[in-house]
């Protein structure tokens, strides 16, 4: 009887250990917090229709670069296979010895299941014209009821997973501090991503995981801090 119990002891001290490294595992994030940061910018189609900017006023110290690639289920920002095409052009010409980093984001749709959206990016985004991960902007800053938050969230997370599973690379969340704490701080599934905080978010709350901060707009351009290595 006594190493019927010992077994069994043996036997559950394993499963919880096992659950530990599974959730450690899981919660790992693919990036590295520095001290120093890069300077980078975000581009769609609005820095052309509505800003008129031109791609030679973009910063010479610029050392990555987000697209706008997809919205939804089947929005295609017009000017992402433009912006790559001038950005993989820099970066076999003028930026030859330093590279400018080239990363996507897909803006998210609450209402539109994340297959849809997941399939939507990946007729867009050719993994082999970019080197960052896949950003999803996630702008919510009102309430929800709670089913519909677990609804949002869920959909949230499985559009995550799919995108990491497909570009190899653990997505990071773009979002200001209120639609952190709404819906993404007390989540397990998603408190762990990197987030990329926008400029109207509120500095004196605490963000987790902040890799990424848009700091300013500078000639109608979005201006970002990067304090992570990939």
């Amino acid at each position: 009887m006594i190493r019927i119990i010992k077994r069994f002891f043996i036997f559950i001290v394993s499963i919880i250990i096992i659950v530990i490294v599974v959730i450690s595992a899981r919660k790992q994030s693919t990036f590295i917090i520095e001290n120093n940061y890069s300077k980078g910018i975000d581009l769609s189609h609005w820095n052309i229709d509505t800003y008129h900017i031109s791609l030679d006023s973009i910063p010479n110290d610029v050392s990555f670069v987000y697209l706008k690639a997809t919205e939804g289920a089947s929005y295609k920002d017009k000017m992402y296979p433009i912006y790559i095409e001038e950005f993989i052009g820099k970066n076999i010409g003028s930026r030859k010895d330093d590279p400018i980093k080239i990363g996507a984001y897909h803006f998210f749709k609450q209402n539109v299941p994340a297959l849809l959206q997941f399939k939507n990016i990946k007729e867009t985004v050719d993994s082999s014209e970019i080197n960052l991960p896949i950003a999803i902007d996630f702008e919510f800053i009102t309430s929800h009821s709670s089913k519909e938050t677990k609804q949002i969230q869920e959909c949230l997370y499985n559009l995550l997973i799919m995108v990491e599973k497909e570009y190899k690379k653990k997505p990071i969340i773009y979002c200001n501090t209120r639609g952190y704490d709404l819906f993404i701080r007390n989540c397990d599934k998603l408190n762990h991503y990197g987030i990329w905080l926008d400029a109207k978010s509120d500095n004196s709350l605490t963000v987790p995981n902040t890799i990424i901060k848009q700091i300013k707009i500078e000639n109608n351009i979005d201006i970002n801090l990067c304090y992570s290595r990939f």
